[in-house]
């Protein structure tokens, strides 16, 4: 039977909608939904909704339902009725975020389990409206997180999609399936938000504090994803026992719209706050150019404050410490000019020149005019740093040359075995972004592989 049908709305009085109300009352009393254009909707609902869920449905707000909840007949009033959709006050309540009439409503003992028509639970329409207080408080109060919609959506499905890290961990330490698959054949780790962090995407694939984190730090002016692209770096990320993070600076990628930082020193500090401090675990880093420096000082401040070292530095494409501030002159300025410095021309023609960008991107003003104050503070970050010979870093440290680098020729790469107490040097075929894309791209992530191997971390 259809749940609507055409109702000829009469009244013995002429109707004045005024603009922006969403009911009238018709000769009974009763509230009478209306349309767009503001006239009484011409289908009504065959079975009228549980006085909490219309309170809901007709704008009235939750302090209507809790008004209704609380006063004199609320004693005697069903809190689990359902509308003709199953839809309960909970579900209702869920959905719409509804924080204080949710936890009225599970004090007076409403089945928290209950699900709607399409097999929605409470957990589901809050999982699906993003109310990371709701799903807590619902996990707290009992809701199973193993409860599927029709589709086979589940909570953690939803929370996924969304990168609600907080709520995904709730949801697997609530015993959540994390193997689940909706009707497409997707697990939550398959539809996992473009914007969610790395550690959320290992959680979803149930590595935990045994795995080594493999840090990514990008070069001047990187964005991790793209100079770390995933489906070059896969092989890696698929490892069990390894969990691939991705760093990006303020201001860089996913945190566009942070102040940028101005010098090693202050990158260094942010990476160790976000990505090291507080963490279990074995760990290893990769840093490319720029990302190099921030990669060898991190190891050496973990070695510094005594905390865990990582098992293996990576470096590609690195400029040797000492005398980093002047190879970054030598390469900015060239002979005699200091236009790149100067204006932004300059520079935006000289990250084409090296293929840090492309020609199409810094065509668009609203790029530019994102990007160069980027470049501008990782500039300074550059030609600021002055490298501090103490301590000699103790950790094994791998360093990358190619042979068609025309920033640092491989000869010049072998400045770097004086900086640890184990250098292994290595030189590949490709330019400066060797490890951007194409078979060295590939090669060297199979090298990367192999150099993790070698700890037993690492070796599953």
């Amino acid at each position: 039977m259809s749940l609507v049908q055409p109702h000829d709305w009469k009244t013995n009085y002429e109707m004045e909608c005024q603009r922006g109300s969403r009911f009238i009352l018709n000769d009974a009393g009763k509230k009478v939904p209306l349309d767009v254009c503001g006239q009484p909707n011409a289908f009504v609902r065959l079975d009228p909704l549980p006085p909490l869920s219309e309170a809901l449905r007709l704008g009235e707000g939750p302090q209507a339902a809790l008004r209704i909840l609380e006063g004199a007949n609320g004693d005697a009033m069903d809190a689990d009725a359902a509308g003709p959709l199953g839809v309960t006050a909970l579900m209702a309540a869920s959905a719409g975020n509804h924080v204080a009439l949710a936890r009225a409503l599970l004090e007076r003992g409403c089945v928290i389990d209950r699900a709607d028509a399409a097999g929605r639970t409470a957990l589901l329409h809050a999982a699906d409206a993003g109310s990371e207080e709701l799903i807590a408080l619902l996990l707290k109060r009992g809701a199973s997180p193993t409860f599927c919609a029709a589709t086979g959506v589940t909570a953690l499905h939803l929370c996924s999609r969304r990168g609600l890290d907080e709520s995904c961990r709730l949801l697997i330490e609530g015993r959540a399936d994390m193997t689940a698959e909706d009707c497409r054949g997707r697990r939550a780790v398959d539809i996992v938000a473009d914007s969610a962090g790395e550690g959320l995407r290992a959680l979803l694939r149930g590595r935990g504090a045994s795995s080594t984190r493999l840090l990514l730090a990008p070069c001047f002016g990187g964005f991790a994803d793209a100079q770390f692209p995933r489906q070059v770096w896969q092989p890696l990320d698929d490892l069990d026992a390894l969990i691939v993070e991705r760093i990006d600076y303020p201001g860089h990628g996913s945190r566009v719209g942070e102040d940028c930082l101005r010098s090693i020193e202050s990158l260094v500090d942010f990476v160790w706050c976000t990505h090291i401090m507080g963490q279990e675990g074995p760990w290893a880093i990769v840093g490319h150019s720029m990302g190099a420096i921030v990669a060898y000082e991190l190891a050496r401040r973990a070695q510094r404050e005594r905390q865990r070292p990582p098992v293996a530095v990576i470096l590609a494409g690195a400029w040797p410490p000492d005398g980093y501030s002047e190879y970054a002159k030598r390469f900015w300025f060239g002979n005699a000019s200091e236009d790149v410095l100067e204006t932004d021309e300059a520079l935006v023609a000289k990250m084409v020149a090296i293929g840090g960008v492309e020609p199409a991107a810094v065509a668009e003003q609203d790029l530019r005019d994102l990007l160069v104050p980027i470049w501008r503070a990782d500039f300074a970050a550059e030609l600021g740093y002055h490298h501090n010979t103490e301590p000699l870093l103790a950790a094994p440290l791998y360093v990358v040359a190619s042979d068609q680098d025309e920033t640092l020729p491989p000869e010049e790469a072998r400045r770097w075995e004086v900086c640890a107490k184990g250098v292994e040097v290595t030189e590949v075929h490709g330019g400066h972004f060797f490890h951007r894309d194409g078979q060295s791209a590939t090669d060297f992530v199979a090298y990367v592989g192999e150099v993790l191997r070698r700890d037993p971390f690492c070796a599953s």
